[in-house]
């Protein structure tokens, strides 16, 4: 009669738990990189316009083209790019059309636009678009400052996006109303 060692009933066992738990981290690996969103992986200059097509997609407005940043989306007139920033503690950059440039901040502390609450000569508004409230501010002048604010986003994440000196405020807001996350 063969009489078992003490002890190696639970040497079989984790032996065989180590053996799935490798088996999975290799499955996990090889779907990371053999998937084709990550292969073709490449880093975003920063501060030079994005022409990459992978970012603009069609409207449902003439002449305009969404342009889809990831963590959210917003339409514009088909002359304005996307640009990266460096940010250091959140996703930052900018659309442009050369002329108006709409900055933004996506992360957790992000410029809620209350500076301009009780300013004479703003409008502040508070609108719910695409199912988030958003805070819309403009200049009561036909150039000048307009921007929008939006909390409770994925992460606990804000998003402000601000132009100074802009031209056409009516088609920023408009642009903003556009906003999906």
């Amino acid at each position: 009669m063969i009489k078992r060692a003490k002890g190696s009933r639970s040497f079989m066992n984790s032996s065989f738990f180590i053996g799935i738990a490798i088996v999975l981290v290799a499955i996990l690996l090889g779907t990371y990189f053999f998937d084709p969103r990550n292969v073709n992986y490449k880093e975003l200059p920063y501060n030079e316009l994005i022409v990459d097509q992978d970012f603009y997609e069609s409207s449902a407005y003439e002449h305009w083209h969404t342009i889809n940043l990831r963590s959210f989306s917003i339409e514009t007139p088909t002359s304005y790019r996307f640009f990266k920033g460096r940010g250091i503690d959140s996703y930052v950059g900018g659309i442009t059309n050369q002329v108006d440039t709409l900055y933004f901040d996506y992360g957790w502390y992000s410029n809620d636009l209350s500076e301009f609450d009780n300013m004479m000569n703003f409008q502040v508004t508070t609108e719910w678009i695409n199912g988030r409230k958003i805070k819309i501010v403009r200049e009561l002048q036909s150039v000048g400052k307009v921007g929008a604010y939006i909390e409770n986003l994925k992460g606990n994440n804000k998003l402000w996006i601000f132009c100074s000196n802009c031209q056409n405020l009516d088609e920023k807001v408009q642009m903003l109303r556009t906003l999906k996350f």
